[in-house]
């Protein structure tokens, strides 16, 4: 019995090409994926490191009775030593009445200076009337 060249069994050489080079097309895309999911992830931690720093400041200025306001210290400060190196500035403008501060707080992280975000905090002097209290 004779056999012909079609009944031979395997893979040829150009089927092997065509499958190698469908790999590579597809690995490389995952890779490009993979850079993209690690680069967002990146941009997360910095995002979430930094709203944690605001939130810190605003709750501190926030705390601060009124009338130590004026003691606290204001301006630019580099913090190099933690695990989220960061610049933070503050500013504190009291009104022309005297009655009320706007303190802004903004902080620009050091490895991606394009990420910085501020909150506005506006502290007034309590009033020494009871609210509650309507008549008296």
């Amino acid at each position: 019995m004779k056999h012909s060249r079609n009944d031979r069994r395997g893979f040829s050489l150009v089927e092997v090409m065509i499958a190698m080079t469908l790999l590579a097309i597809i690995l490389t895309s995952l890779a490009k994926l993979q850079v993209l999911v690690s680069s967002r992830g990146t941009n997360n931690e910095i995002s979430t490191m930094r709203n944690a720093k605001l939130n810190q400041l605003a709750a501190f200025w926030g705390g601060i009775p009124y009338d130590s306001l004026s003691k606290q210290t204001v301006g630019t400060t580099v913090f190099t030593t933690t695990d989220f190196p960061y610049t933070r500035r503050i500013t504190r403008t009291a009104s022309s009445n005297g009655k009320y501060y706007t303190i802004t707080l903004v902080v620009v992280p050091t490895r991606d200076a394009t990420k910085k975000d501020s909150v506005v905090i506006t502290r007034s002097q309590a009033t020494t009337a009871n609210p509650l209290c309507s008549g008296c």
